[in-house]
């Protein structure tokens, strides 16, 4: 019995690890991931919450001057009753969110783009009920150049994950990472929880595999009491 316990956990080690393709992932270090830090709040609405047009760690914030803006905006909570709760936005996390009418927010991070290495991009993409539809892009660069990117629609209120992700291939290391958060379309994009994820080469994924089915090879010929 204990044998094919085992057997199930090495197993199910190795479909995990051949499923994502890589392992050993790590977190990139992003400033203000979830727009957390202290503002000012330039706008104070007692019925929707306060707005800053400044993104500490982001650039591309400005304002006053809708439409012409992007920011981070604290909702109330708990919200007050319609018609003014429809009208904003439950963060994804925290308290805040960052928001765009035209303008793309983006930073470029302090680690430099490693060859044969994978990389996972996250972001919580958002919209306002009273501003939907909100189209989106979401992007990753090194040395200002895409390496991958992903845009839609959000057509529904509330938060949509998204994805992207880059296998770097042979690639001369040096060029800085860069994330950049754009709005496409509509009256207003939100974003919330900006993740960026490192992996070692997918090759090391299979050794990691082959280690596994060693391990299995072993118990199977091993005795049984």
């Amino acid at each position: 019995m204990e044998h094919l316990k085992c057997r199930a956990c090495l197993s199910a080690v190795a479909l995990a690890i051949l499923a994502s393709g890589w392992a050993m992932a790590g977190p990139i270090t992003i400033n203000n991931p979830g727009f957390e830090e202290a503002v000012t709040w330039n706008v104070v609405a007692p019925l929707y919450g306060s707005w800053s047009f400044t993104v500490p760690g982001w650039t591309g914030g400005a304002g006053p001057g809708y439409p012409n803006e992007a920011g981070v905006f604290r909702p109330l909570t708990p919200q007050p009753p319609a018609p003014p709760a429809i009208w904003t936005i439950v963060p994804a996390e925290g308290l805040n969110v960052a928001y765009s009418n035209t303008l793309t927010l983006s930073q470029v991070l302090g680690t430099a783009l490693q060859p044969n290495t994978m990389y996972l991009l996250e972001v919580d993409v958002g919209g306002r009920a009273d501003y939907i539809p909100a189209g989106y892009k979401v992007q990753l660069l090194a040395g200002g150049n895409v390496l991958a990117e992903a845009m839609g629609v959000v057509n529904q209120p509330g938060w949509v994950p998204v994805s992207v992700s880059h296998n770097s291939g042979a690639v001369q290391p040096g060029q800085l990472l860069e994330i950049r958060l754009l709005h496409e379309s509509g009256v207003q994009v939100d974003f919330d929880d900006v993740r960026l994820l490192e992996g070692v080469p997918e090759p090391a994924g299979f050794v990691l595999i082959g280690t596994g089915l060693i391990g299995l090879a072993v118990l199977s010929r091993r005795p049984r009491k």
